[in-house]
């Protein structure tokens, strides 16, 4: 049985840097690289989800603009 798109598992990953904050990362499920990652450690991992969820929301609507207008009426995605 294949798996749809919202099948798919992404390879999201919490866990805590040196200095014991909570961090976030996608990987490519392709080549394993890090295709998205939180920008600061957070003291509470309940805040890191909450960037998490923050920073899908931002992307969606940075999808949405690009299905609207398309790429070249975007002049600063490149």
């Amino acid at each position: 049985m294949s798996k749809t798109k919202v099948e798919l598992e992404l390879p999201l990953k919490f866990y805590r840097d040196t200095r014991k904050k909570w961090r976030w990362r996608i990987k490519s499920p392709g080549n394993n690289k890090i295709i998205a990652a939180s920008s600061e450690g957070y003291r509470r991992k309940l805040d890191c989800a909450a960037n998490l969820r923050q920073q899908a929301a931002l992307l969606a609507t940075a999808v949405k603009m690009v299905e609207k207008y398309g790429l070249g009426q975007m002049s600063y995605i490149r």
